[in-house]
């Protein structure tokens, strides 16, 4: 009888593992990326209201520039996980896109300077909270003795701008799939 529950318990525990492990990589994987392409939908809403409220004007370069960056993240939301702080050491790339961000901003009043960079800020923000909450290899990253605060944000820094330099399939689909 004793071996009967043995075999009965090491059962129960193997189903266990295989029912968390389906929620964990095929249902709680799709709930987070659709929680942060939310997150980026708002904040594109945002940054279409500021517009609206014509606080900027849809063909100034500061809002093209951050919608551009909102449409690539949810365009290639997938692509973003814990897995590519592991393989892919962090590094920085020359990148004209930040200077002329940053130039674009210089033209603006103050109040909407700060709107958009707060915009800018939440979309790292959400960024980084998709990458670490859900990788256990980005939790292991942020135990290491090496600044995981820094190597984390040299990550997120690095993959925006480098999905920024994937080409898209074809720009008028995209756009019409973002909206």
């Amino acid at each position: 009888m004793v071996q009967t529950e043995k075999i009965a318990a090491v059962l129960h525990t193997l189903l266990a593992l295989g029912a968390l492990w389906i929620l964990t990589f095929y249902c709680w994987r799709s709930q987070r990326l659709d929680a942060l392409r939310d997150k980026l939908f708002e904040l594109r809403h945002e940054l279409f209201a500021m517009a609206e409220r014509k606080e900027i004007r849809f063909e100034h370069p500061a809002y093209r520039l951050l919608r551009a960056q909102l449409n690539r993240m949810l365009a290639r939301a997938h692509k973003l996980t814990g897995l590519m702080l592991l393989l892919r050491p962090p590094e920085r790339i020359n990148n004209d896109t930040r200077q002329r961000w940053i130039e674009s901003l210089a033209m603006l009043p103050p109040e909407t300077r700060r709107k958009l960079e707060e915009i800018e800020g939440r979309l790292g923000l959400a960024v980084i909270r998709h990458i670490v909450i859900g990788s256990p290899v980005a939790i292991l990253i942020l135990f290491s003795p090496r600044q995981p605060h820094q190597i984390i944000a040299d990550e997120v820094a690095r993959s925006i701008e480098a999905l920024e330099r994937i080409p898209t399939e074809d720009k008028d689909t995209l756009v019409a799939t973002i909206g």
